[in-house]
């Protein structure tokens, strides 16, 4: 487990998400919770990156899609300047595809939102206390994960970035706008879908949209700004 700093008090919550509706819900459910506390808020990956460094809050709740920057270079920003600072990814993006790449990118926890409600609590608490929070689908695929199977799928050998890459063009985005999104030179895009198709072993971009559309790696419909 990761070394917890010890601080007396509620447990103090950053917010990193895009939408203000999805932050509001949030910030009920954290109310509901004594030993909790709302610092602060970010709309953006360079704004979370900033609060975090301002608030230092002991546990950072992160959206995987923001401008800016988006959730895993934010996660790596956050891990590489404040490792003792707990990162909850609370994402529209499934479990069972995402979270095993983010929690080897650093991440503590991984949670759905539509799975939020009191598991955001006990997420909260869980990963604060220095260990790692999943659900059931994300547990068994990391526990798979350490054992080799004939079953394994083509994605499950993406990164996190990848996936996310990946997720972005099955949802109509050219390499240029994927790259303003993540902050991302194309070159790096471009070389991103090189490892992709190799990877999974597909022969075209096409294809490999056509396997993200079937294979649930895309990004769901989240609600307006």
């Amino acid at each position: 487990m990761k070394p917890v700093a010890l601080r007396t008090g509620p447990i103090r919550i950053l917010i990193a998400d895009d939408h203000a509706i999805v932050r509001e819900g949030i910030k009920s459910i954290l109310a509901e919770a004594p030993d909790m506390l709302v610092v602060g808020e970010a709309r953006d990956g360079v704004e979370a990156i900033e609060e975090t460094g301002r608030l230092a809050p002991d546990v950072v709740v992160l959206d995987v899609q923001m401008p800016r920057g988006g959730g895993l270079e934010t996660l790596r920003a956050i891990r590489r300047e404040h490792p003792t600072i707990a990162v909850l990814i609370l994402s529209f993006h499934s479990e069972h595809v995402f979270a095993v790449p983010f929690l080897r990118e650093g991440a503590d926890g991984y949670l759905a939102k539509d799975n939020a409600g009191e598991a955001l609590l006990d997420a909260i608490r869980k990963i604060r206390s220095g260990r790692k929070y999943v659900t059931g689908p994300a547990a068994e695929k990391l526990a798979r994960r350490l054992m080799p199977s004939p079953e394994t799928a083509p994605h499950d050998h993406l990164s996190a970035q990848e996936l996310v890459v990946l997720s972005l063009l099955a949802s109509g985005r050219s390499a240029e706008q994927i790259g303003q999104e993540l902050l991302l030179s194309s070159r790096t895009v471009h070389r991103c879908c090189g490892r992709i198709l190799e990877k999974t072993r597909l022969a075209t971009p096409v294809s490999a949209i056509q396997y993200a559309l079937s294979n649930d790696i895309t990004c769901p419909q989240s609600p307006a700004p």
